[in-house]
This record gives C-alpha cells, sequence and structure tokens, in this order.
C-alpha cells in the first residue's frame, strides 16, 4: 500500500497523523465558524494547494523549498506571523531558535543547501505531472 511505519519516541493521544489532521481540522473549523470561508472554501484550499503539494512532500519539506535559504530562511520571514495567527486561537507554540535549529538541521542532513535549486526543481516538476490527474479528479 505505500505506507512506512514511524517509530514514535513516546506515547502520545492520538496517532501522529489524527493529531495533524485535528490541527488542520481545528483550524478550518475556526475559519468556518468566523465567516472567512465556507467549507467548501476550504476543501478547495487544501486540495489544490496543500493537499498536493503534501501528496509528494511533507509540511516542514514544503517549508524548506518555499524560501530561498531553507528552513531558517522561512522560520524568519513567516515565524511571527504563523505566532500571531496561533495567538488569534489562543495557542502558543513559538518556534524558539533551538525548535528551528534542530528542524533545520534535520532537513540540511537531507538535503545540503547545495542540492536546495534541484529538489525545488524536482518538486515543480512532480507537482505539474499531478496536474492533469488532479484536473480529472476535481
Amino acid at each position: 500500500m505505500g505506507l512506512r511505519p514511524v517509530v514514535l519516541r513516546r506515547e502520545i493521544e492520538g496517532f501522529v497523523f489524527n493529531r495533524l489532521q485535528g490541527a488542520l481540522l481545528r483550524e478550518a473549523y475556526c475559519l468556518v465558524r468566523d465567516g472567512i470561508a465556507d467549507a467548501a472554501d476550504v476543501d478547495e484550499v487544501v486540495r489544490s494547494g496543500l493537499g498536493r503539494r503534501w501528496s509528494i512532500i511533507g509540511p516542514f519539506e514544503t517549508s524548506d523549498l518555499n524560501v530561498r535559504g531553507g528552513i531558517t530562511a522561512h522560520a524568519e520571514r513567516m515565524g511571527e506571523s504563523y505566532a500571531r495567527m496561533g495567538a488569534e486561537r489562543g495557542q502558543h507554540d513559538p518556534w524558539t531558535p533551538d525548535l528551528v535549529a534542530r528542524v533545520a538541521a534535520e532537513r540540511r542532513a537531507a538535503l545540503p543547501l547545495e542540492d536546495w535549486d534541484a529538489r525545488v526543481r524536482w518538486r515543480d516538476a512532480r507537482l505539474m505531472a499531478l496536474t492533469p490527474l488532479w484536473d480529472a479528479v476535481h
């Protein structure tokens, strides 16, 4: 089925999948509740944006490839904005310098910055290859 196991470092409530889906659903419900978008609009944004990208790369690699300089540059550029969005919902989960450095070290081990341009081209080619299939299904 193409699934791969992920080993957790400790026990937590729910599966990692459920926790990530829960975070997205919490915000999706809030966007509908607050009259920002309707359910169909939220589904469209996820389906056409995040879903398309996340079908080939995850959220950290997406952020890593979205800003020249990688995930560290992304955190510098977007971290405060995401913190404000969380604060609107009563969340305080800042991307501390240590946390960003930890994730950046993992990303640089997986993809050295000198290979960044090639990986961006790979991502873009994969996204373009999905377009005819995506259009046929949606």
